[in-house]
């Protein structure tokens, strides 16, 4: 852990000691070895990520409309049991049917349930790692800013 802070420390003195001359090219060669770095990531925490995006998505603003999809889902795994167990248990071609066309139509609910509670947690993952960007690039352009109004003042 140590070994990574190290790296973002020396990482965070690289760029205070950027100037705006920087070539682009540079600027390039030092983002993308930053983000290799931090690629590495161990399995835990990719799971403890992926925990804590669905659970800020549930606490987010919509979350009455995702705990009923949620409500909607687990009804549909219900009846898709019932449907299926109804389906074994039946003598004619009528009642066959019948229980074969809940079950598929149950199946398509939950592709939709499912497809709807992976856009919007996405979604909120788009808006966070926004939010964080912007956070960043506001850092950035203080810690580049401060040279100037430090040399403005001495001078």
């Amino acid at each position: 852990m140590t070994n990574n802070t190290d790296k973002h420390i020396s990482d965070m003195e690289q760029a205070s000691s950027l100037n705006q001359d920087m070539d682009d090219s540079e600027l390039d060669a030092h983002i993308k070895a930053a983000l290799q770095r931090e690629s590495h990531i161990p399995f835990t925490r990719q799971v403890a990520a992926i925990v804590e995006e669905v659970s800020q998505t549930f606490s987010g603003q919509h979350r009455f409309l995702l705990l009923w999809a949620v409500g909607k889902w687990i009804g549909a795994i219900l009846i898709l049991i019932f449907a299926i167990y109804q389906f074994f248990q039946q003598e004619s071609m009528m009642g066959l049917i019948a229980y074969a066309s809940l079950t598929i139509i149950c199946v398509l609910a939950e592709v939709a349930i499912f497809l709807t509670i992976w856009i919007s947690i996405h979604s909120n993952n788009r808006q966070q790692e926004i939010k964080q960007l912007e956070l960043q690039i506001a850092r950035m352009n203080d810690r580049l800013l401060q040279p100037q109004n430090g040399e403005a003042n001495n001078g």
